[in-house]
């Protein structure tokens, strides 16, 4: 007894689908390769990151001292952090 001739035709649908699956699949592949390949070049480069001497560090302390004399002890600490992480930004953008 032979198969049905709408069964024959769906094996060759799905033959013919899994083929042109595969092809794409290896062209995508290909162009992935090829697109890694390109990108190998491209790097992003950060500039290196900048620390304060400690002479510079020194000078940031004596000008917030030096502006705001007579400020509470923890209120003083953050004046000079802020300093120092304005300096560091300075540096480093």
């Amino acid at each position: 007894m032979s198969e049905c001739p709408n069964c024959e035709r769906q094996k060759q649908r799905v033959e013919l689908w899994r083929q042109e699956a595969y092809r794409l699949s290896e062209q995508q592949t290909k162009g992935e390769r090829a697109m890694t390949e390109e990108d190998d070049d491209i790097q992003d480069y950060k500039k290196p990151w900048v620390n304060l001497s400690d002479s510079q560090l020194e000078a940031i302390y004596y000008e917030v001292v030096a502006e705001h004399r007579g400020v509470p002890m923890p209120h003083g600490q953050v004046l000079f952090g802020q300093a120092v992480q304005a300096r560091l930004k300075e540096l480093n953008t």
